[in-house]
């Protein structure tokens, strides 16, 4: 199943990244940008395998691959927004891939609300020992004596309370007068709540922070997240930190 996840979040790139391309037109797929994620999580036989998988139901065209020609792909048609990207593919989607893709989407949500439970709202568990979870996944554990180890450990015990960037360097660092090279949102980034997952716990500014353990289902209900988009919220949070595999053990 892990795989059909990696297929999933594939297709999810190549439908976002389409939208940015008029009707009709071939679509450029590389290992960067908003989506830099999904290609640190899939390698390169995988890629293929997709690939492969994909234009046998119909469902996009390789046109060209242009991985395996970095001097080809740095002139392609003399696009000067990709003089920087060494690789990419170009691709085009065929008739089936509406229904390819719902159909993936659904497969995978059929799948997930078997292993995460958002019915009850959100809520973070922080243990020094194992680590952090998400509704009873695991998420992340920090190094030991590590700097994002001592955040967690201050930030995680405040929630509803907004902290600034000195009080932290001065209550979770005690005694070693400790001042944060990283931002706040960096440091929460490298704990595994990125994009939506850290929109709705964290509160961030270039010097505060405020973290909120427990978001209920009303509060969820008011930013229009539903259990289902909840669970989507999660499971890209596991794929981004490499956890899929965690799901079938809850």
């Amino acid at each position: 199943m892990v795989m059909k996840i990696k297929e999933y979040y594939f297709l999810k790139a190549i439908d976002d990244i389409s939208s940015l391309y008029p009707k009709d037109t071939h679509i450029k797929i590389y290992p960067g940008g908003d989506y830099r994620w999904v290609f640190c999580r899939i390698n390169k036989s995988e890629i293929k395998s997709i690939f492969d998988k994909l234009e046998k139901e119909n469902v996009i065209a390789v046109l060209q691959d242009l991985t395996k020609d970095p001097i080809e792909a740095l002139n392609f048609n003399g696009d000067i927004s990709f003089s920087n990207i060494k690789e990419f593919y170009i691709i085009e989607k065929r008739n089936n891939f509406s229904n390819y893709y719902k159909n993936s989407k659904k497969e995978i949500s059929d799948y997930i609300s078997k292993y995460i439970d958002c019915n009850n709202g959100l809520n973070v568990c922080h243990d020094l020992y194992t680590g952090i979870y998400i509704n009873g996944i695991f998420l992340h554990k920090p190094r030991d004596e590590s700097i994002n180890y001592y955040f967690s450990k201050y930030v995680f015990n405040k929630s509803g309370i907004i902290l600034t960037k000195d009080i932290i360097e001065r209550e979770a660092f005690k005694n070693q007068d400790y001042k944060l090279k990283k931002s706040l949102t960096g440091i929460v980034d490298e704990l595994g709540f990125k994009g939506r997952l850290r929109w709705l716990l964290f509160e961030t500014s270039k010097g505060t922070i405020k973290f909120k353990n427990i978001i209920t289902k009303e509060e969820l209900k008011e930013r229009e997240i539903n259990p289902k988009k909840l669970s989507f919220i999660i499971l890209e949070a596991l794929f981004k930190k490499n956890h899929l595999n965690l799901l079938k053990n809850q």
